[in-house]
């Protein structure tokens, strides 16, 4: 089902991203969604783009998405850039999940790759939540271009984020096979 919102409020959530607060044109509740939720938004010239949410699930009077603009794209991270504005109407469906947390695990490792983080955020509150055991792993360049720096910042020193930038060189990335080390059957692995 399609329904529309407006756009509340677009920030700026690292180089080349902006995150778009979207809300119920008449002030009502949106329709709930689970951690790893997206949306499809259908923009202008037909696009239809899927988003993740990544607020915390418990939220019903807000969406937020995050949106990377790629030059090289096919129009969509383009026209949420440059054809959108706070204050605007936008088209959005229901969420769905494709790629649902599953709750009670003994401990989760959660694994994102830039623009990826978005729904391991809604993960994350989540699990904050629930009190659940994790810890999440963000996987960028530089941390100059990383998404969402100051509250995963906040994360690393708390012990529950460890930030690895690589400067784009191979022999500098996340070391996976150490990081599976220490899995067992009773840790859930979530990877975007």
């Amino acid at each position: 089902m399609r329904f529309n919102v407006r756009i509340r409020c677009i920030s700026y959530a690292a180089p080349n991203i902006n995150s778009f607060e979207l809300v119920s044109l008449e002030g009502a509740a949106l329709p709930p969604f689970t951690a790893g939720a997206h949306i499809e938004v259908y923009l202008p010239g037909e696009l239809t783009r899927r988003y993740s949410l990544h607020n915390s699930p418990g939220e019903r009077h807000r969406y937020v998405i995050s949106v990377l603009r790629l030059p090289a794209g096919r129009g969509g991270s383009a026209a949420m850039h440059k054809k959108l504005f706070a204050g605007a109407s936008l088209s959005i469906s229901e969420p769905r999940n494709n790629f649902e947390l599953v709750e009670g695990a003994e401990r989760y490792v959660l694994i994102a790759g830039g623009i990826g983080i978005t729904p391991l955020l809604a993960m994350v509150s989540r699990l904050d939540e629930t009190k659940s055991s994790y810890v999440l792993h963000y996987c960028c360049r530089a941390r100059e271009t990383a998404a969402f720096l100051c509250s995963l910042s906040e994360m690393e020193a708390t012990g529950r984020a460890r930030i690895h930038c690589d400067g784009g060189m191979p022999d500098q990335r996340l070391k996976f096979e150490e990081l599976f080390e220490d899995i067992t059957n009773a840790t859930h692995v979530y990877c975007c």
